[in-house]
């Protein structure tokens, strides 16, 4: 979701991908995790996903340089499915609100606010509202309908829902910044859909250790791919390899 460069040498990289949600039980992350699900008369309402991180070690809210939104927990809505809302990612970080569309779902997470939680409809506890990396915890105590699930955690976390499904958690950050002296470029986001536990994938490039001409083939491993890069102009570059 984002390309990190000049990372200092010795850079700790604290990286954690949040978990899915299981059950009524919120997903883990490095902060609170997804909000909970209810112990409804269905038990249909499903705790909302963690936040994926990587942060400079030690980790703290300050260090962080990536976030991956969780997505809200699911649940029954008048005899229908009712999906969560995505979690944000890349250049669009807000969270989605979950389904269906009613006052009663929880809303997303921005990059200043948790999303907002849904009333009590039916239990004897109001959802609440999402918390920077905590998703809010549908409506729950004694219900006597089913209740809505959790937020997702994020940046700021997701709502929780009352009734149908649990708002998803924002990403960070919206666009290019530099961060301790890391410069952090979130990718295009295109909202694909991915279910089960968070996924980090790391990939680097290195630069020759020596200057690249005819003379060096010889230096070279037999398992090396090389790629030209040119500027803008058309100039090349310094070679990297993969």
């Amino acid at each position: 979701m984002a390309t990190l460069r000049r990372i200092p040498p010795g850079t700790i990289l604290s990286v954690f991908p949040g978990g899915a949600g299981g059950g009524r039980a919120g997903g883990k992350d490095v902060g609170g995790g997804g909000g909970s699900g209810a112990d409804d008369t269905d038990g249909n309402s499903g705790g909302g996903g963690g936040a994926t991180t990587i942060a400079i070690s030690p980790y703290s809210v300050k260090n962080l340089l990536v976030v991956g939104g969780g997505g809200g927990g699911g649940a029954e809505n008048l005899g229908g499915r009712a999906d969560g809302g995505g979690g944000g990612g890349g250049t669009i970080p807000e969270g989605r609100s979950g389904r269906p569309e009613s006052g009663h779902r929880g809303h997303g997470g921005t990059l200043s606010a948790g999303g907002a939680g849904g009333c009590a409809l039916g239990c004897t506890s109001a959802a609440t509202s999402g918390t920077q990396l905590k998703g809010g915890n549908s409506n729950g105590g004694v219900c006597v309908i089913g209740a809505g699930g959790g937020g997702g955690s994020g940046y700021f976390g997701g709502g929780g829902a009352a009734r149908g499904a649990g708002g998803g958690g924002s990403a960070f950050p919206r666009s290019a910044r530099s961060i301790d002296g890391i410069f952090v470029d979130p990718e295009i986001f295109f909202n694909e859909p991915h279910a089960g536990n968070g996924d980090v994938t790391i990939s680097y490039r290195q630069r020759f250790p020596f200057p690249l001409d005819a003379r060096s083939h010889s230096q070279l491993p037999a398992d090396l791919t090389i790629y030209e890069t040119r500027d803008t102009l058309g100039t090349p570059l310094p070679a990297e390899m993969a």
